[in-house]
């Protein structure tokens, strides 16, 4: 039997559905961040218009060569075959997959990465925060 939330996404469903934005896929390398704070990807740095709450990045006092470390930063990770890096867009409270990497400099072992024959598809349409409702432009 359906629940509201399998139809809507509001409320409890029989299914558990994570929502991250797609980062990187099979061979790219993704890492933060460059003098700006910004992700790379291959060596470019990414536009992110919608990343909310991001984690602090204040030149040249917190960076990625500072002591401490930004927790933005977080090393080159490449990523496998038949798997995605995925990033949340309210990066300071995202569990994604450089969650365990934020900070570090060794990059073995610490990134989970979301194999692709699990993605269900893209969001179209979003109901909160009320600010925001609407649909949402493909890229």
């Amino acid at each position: 039997m359906k629940k509201v939330g399998d139809v809507t996404g509001i409320g409890p469903s029989n299914t558990a559905y994570t929502v991250k934005r797609i980062i990187g896929m099979a061979g790219d390398r993704v890492e933060c961040c460059d003098e700006q704070g910004r992700v790379l990807v291959n060596g470019e740095p990414l536009d992110e218009p919608y990343v909310y709450e991001d984690h602090t990045f204040r030149p040249p006092e917190l960076t990625c060569s500072t002591t401490p470390r930004s927790s933005r930063c977080f090393p080159e990770i490449r990523v496998p075959t038949d798997r995605l890096l995925v990033l949340g867009d309210h990066r300071s409270q995202s569990a994604d997959s450089v969650v365990s990497c934020r900070g570090g400099v060794e990059a073995e072992g610490c990134a989970r990465f979301v194999p692709v024959n699990r993605v269900v598809g893209p969001v179209a349409f979003r109901i909160w925060p009320v600010g925001t409702f609407g649909r949402i432009p493909s890229d």
